[in-house]
């Protein structure tokens, strides 16, 4: 198959990518496409985005999107429109070899739906997809240690369904914290005219906020160190 830009489905804006099939032998998997990253990129990564499959698909019915190095040797998503399964394959030469369990799950067609990929430094990948309301529909784990650096966003699997949105996240640093302080300071004025200052004093709070690429984030026991120098009390 081929993969080209495409104005007949897209999750916003005009265009998404089309992975479609041009003849017998370059129809399926592992043919398909792939865009260089602006650099190598290791661990500690998420790569999502939204697909969808019209339900009058030609070819063969599995969606497969992932990262590979330059040998294209990496980790793939593998969504079954025929066995309404999903699981994460390894890429070995571009060759897809399942490493996980098949968890069942009915993909819609004639409708997006959004996936993510979680390739973890501990070894642990995670391949999660939701429904197009954002809630959790399905997901799978695994544990591989077989590559840990990767050049290029690719997508293999059968045809016809389009991609959009696709985006590869560092999973590293997920807060920021800002500090915002208040004087609260009241001023009246008296009939000569005087004016009266008074303080209700300094007050101050932290904002502490989540920015990390991945949905299932949560923050537990979140402890902030503050330095209070010049203190006036």
């Amino acid at each position: 198959g081929i993969v080209q830009w495409s104005s007949s489905y897209s999750h916003s804006g005009n265009y998404s990518l089309e992975k479609y099939g041009v003849s017998t032998s370059l129809n399926n998997d592992p043919n398909g496409g792939f865009k260089l990253l602006p650099k190598e990129i290791g661990r500690d990564v998420v790569i999502s985005g939204w697909i969808y499959r019209p339900s009058n698909w030609g070819g063969g019915p599995i969606d497969r999107i992932g990262l590979e190095d330059e040998n294209f040797n990496g980790y793939t998503i593998a969504v079954d429109h025929s066995g309404n399964q999903i699981w994460i394959d390894k890429r070995t030469g571009g060759s897809a070899s399942s490493i996980s369990s098949k968890v069942s799950w009915n993909p819609p067609e004639d409708e997006w739906y959004y996936f993510k990929l979680y390739i973890y430094s501990n070894g642990t990948i995670i391949f999660s997809t939701y429904n197009q309301d954002g809630t959790l529909a399905a997901t799978v784990s695994t544990t591989d240690n077989s590559y840990d650096t990767f050049d290029r966003v690719i997508i293999h699997g059968g045809y016809e369904y389009y991609v959009d949105n696709l985006k590869v996240s560092d999973m590293d640093s997920p807060l920021k914290v800002k500090y915002i302080e208040k004087f609260n300071s009241v001023a009246i004025v008296d009939g000569s005219g005087y004016t009266n200052y008074s303080s209700g004093g300094l007050t101050g709070h932290f904002i502490v906020e989540n920015t990390a690429p991945y949905m299932e984030d949560t923050l537990h026991d979140v402890w902030i160190a503050v330095n209070v120098d010049n203190n006036i009390s």
